[in-house]
């Protein structure tokens, strides 16, 4: 997570924290829940992963296929 705090592009009042997050990803048309390192509203609860999270989620993805 960059240094600076970033505001939530959802709620606009929030801000994101570095927090685990649980996300959909599809592999070969089945989707897959997985839970990894990722970033949460403080205020609404948006979750997502930064691009620097990315090959996090797609290896946990992957492991769930």
């Amino acid at each position: 997570m960059p240094a600076s705090v970033t505001t939530c592009p959802e709620c606009s009042t929030g801000n994101l924290i570095v927090h685990p997050v649980t996300l959909t990803g599809t592999r070969n048309h089945e989707d897959f829940q997985v839970t990894v390192t990722g970033v949460q509203c403080d205020r609404c609860g948006y979750q997502t992963i930064l691009n620097s999270q990315s090959g996090e989620f797609t290896r946990a993805v992957s492991d769930a296929y």
